[in-house]
């Protein structure tokens, strides 16, 4: 990844990917990068282009632009 995921110019050590299907087809889609931390287990992760939506009550609009 060539975008802020290198800021501290470590390279990732894992490239993130989501599974999904067009056309009944399955696909792997790139979403962003990870890097093992230095102490310990786990990583760290970047998403690319992440959306998130504050839940709502049952009968409000989940999806703000729709």
């Amino acid at each position: 990844m060539t975008d802020k995921t290198e800021k501290k110019g470590r390279k990732p050590t894992h490239t993130v990917f989501v599974e999904t299907y067009i056309q009944g087809k399955s696909h792997n889609v790139k979403v962003g990068a990870a890097w093992k931390h230095s102490k310990g287990g786990g990583f760290n992760i970047s998403l690319n282009n992440m959306v998130v939506f504050e839940n709502k009550t049952k009968g409000e609009n989940p999806n703000p632009q729709s």
